[in-house]
Formats: C-alpha cells, sequence, structure tokens
C-alpha cells in the first residue's frame, strides 16, 4: 500500500483517520479469523 504526500489539511487529517480505522478493523477481523480457525483445528484434533 502506497502512502501519497498530501498538503496538510482538515480533509487530509480526517483521511488518515479513516485509514487508521480501517487498518485497526481490518486486524480485528484478521485476529477473529484466526482465533475461529484455531478452534475448528482443535476441534477436529
Amino acid at each position: 500500500m502506497r502512502v501519497e504526500n498530501r498538503r496538510p489539511g482538515a480533509a487530509g487529517m480526517g483521511e488518515s483517520l479513516c485509514l487508521c480505522c480501517v487498518a485497526q478493523m481490518q486486524q480485528v477481523i484478521y485476529k477473529t479469523k484466526n482465533l475461529s480457525y484455531l478452534k475448528q483445528t482443535l476441534e477436529k484434533n
């Protein structure tokens, strides 16, 4: 993911905050997916 340099401003701040939120959401989703996957493998064994 490439980061573009933009002039600082309210819109830029909002954008970076939004990107941060999205990244955190993806991390949470990834973790929960991992947990469910681990649960499945544990139940199989």
